[in-house]
């Protein structure tokens, strides 16, 4: 299946691993010119290595961290600089930290809603005029299935998240016209590093081994194992390429069938 989208420019935030790693990683491979950041700089330049060894591809990176607005301006002036604009834009973000209503500081709302849903906004409304003006642009954002059902102990991500949903699905219908889709991918039982840590964090809760808690919770997906990076890549892919043309405002899920939900 030929994906047409040689010589496009995708910015992929967050990443230096995991998900962000991967779908850089495969929109490389497919010929499009690739933008990394992260907060952490060593990282990020072994990661960019990586990816443009492995792909042949061009990668640049940048340190930035996308609650900033003054790092999101840096982000967009590079892909201008370096390639003329930004076509394909990987919203990716680590998720905040798990706990109950009553464990967060205001504070730590802020930093989620700065992390978690400023950062799409500003980034969005930054590459979107370039998009208009070729009439062709994707916009994919990282989200969580917890929109769709929520934890318990990630209020967190489940309010937050659930703002960029809204979001997502009113500006995808506001600039549909102009060849620009928007949509969502909504990874579920992944296994990351994040997945590791939400792990620990429950082994701690309920005094049982980290191990113990990967392995009930493998139970109880029909799939019978978790997800891996590589897999939530070839959906990015996908509604990044030409194929996806008449896909938006969409909100995929990839869990390999966890949700109960129907919808």
């Amino acid at each position: 299946m030929k994906l047409e989208i040689e010589g496009k420019t995708a910015l992929v935030t967050a990443a230096s691993r995991g998900m962000g790693k991967s779908i850089a990683t495969k929109l490389s491979m497919s010929g499009v010119n690739i933008i990394i950041c992260s907060r952490n700089e060593d990282t990020l330049e072994k990661t960019a290595n990586e990816i443009m060894n492995e792909t042949e591809g061009k990668v640049v990176y940048v340190k930035a961290d996308v609650s900033k607005y003054d790092d999101i301006k840096k982000l967009i002036l590079l892909g201008e600089k370096k390639f003329g604009g930004i076509d394909i834009l990987v919203n990716n973000a680590g998720g905040p930290p798990s706990g109950t209503f009553s464990d967060f500081s205001e504070d730590q709302w802020m930093e989620t809603w700065n992390q978690n849903f400023l950062s799409v906004k500003r980034l969005s409304e930054s590459v979107i005029p370039y998009m208009k003006t070729k009439r062709w642009g994707r916009i994919i954002n990282i989200v969580s299935t917890t929109v769709k059902e929520v934890s318990d102990v990630l209020i967190l991500s489940n309010t937050v998240r659930m703002a960029v949903i809204g979001f997502s699905k009113t500006i995808s219908r506001q600039v549909a016209s102009d060849g620009i889709t928007v949509n969502n991918i909504l990874p579920g039982a992944i296994f990351t590093d994040r997945w590791k840590q939400l792990a620990e964090d429950t082994a701690k809760r309920e005094n049982i081994s980290s191990e113990d808690v990967l392995k009930n919770s493998a139970m109880n997906i029909p799939m019978g194992r978790y997800g891996s990076p590589a897999e939530v890549a070839d959906l990015a892919l996908f509604l990044a390429s030409e194929r996806a043309n008449y896909i938006t405002g969409t909100s995929i899920q990839i869990d390999g069938g966890l949700l109960k939900t129907v919808y």
